[in-house]
């Protein structure tokens, strides 16, 4: 973990957040697309974070998206992160296969 400062001990946090997605509703890649958009437009507008795919350009029902965050306190980053997990595993046609935090 990195947390830099300043003289006016202003602390900033960066994290990463990577999930690995398989969506059972996907038949091509418009559905794939459709559903990506989704979750992109919704983490957006909740979180402020950013947002973006990171892999599994080429398959129909996987992706890799990578989500950034910076904040001022390690707390606020893990409950923003928790929050974005929870948001995507209601939506019932995408299941989690993994997932990795880093702070950076």
């Amino acid at each position: 973990m990195q947390i830099v400062s300043n003289r006016n001990s202003c602390k900033v946090v960066t994290g990463i957040l990577i999930v690995e997605l398989f969506m059972s509703d996907s038949d091509s890649l418009k559905a794939r697309r459709r559903i990506l958009k989704s979750i992109k437009d919704r983490t957006r507008a909740r979180f402020n974070v950013s947002v973006s795919e990171v892999g599994g350009e080429a398959t129909w029902q996987r992706a890799t998206m990578g989500f950034a965050c910076i904040t001022n306190s390690k707390r606020h980053l893990d409950e923003i992160f928790s929050r974005i997990i929870n948001m995507i595993e209601e939506k019932g046609s995408v299941e989690i296969i993994d997932q990795e935090t880093e702070i950076v």
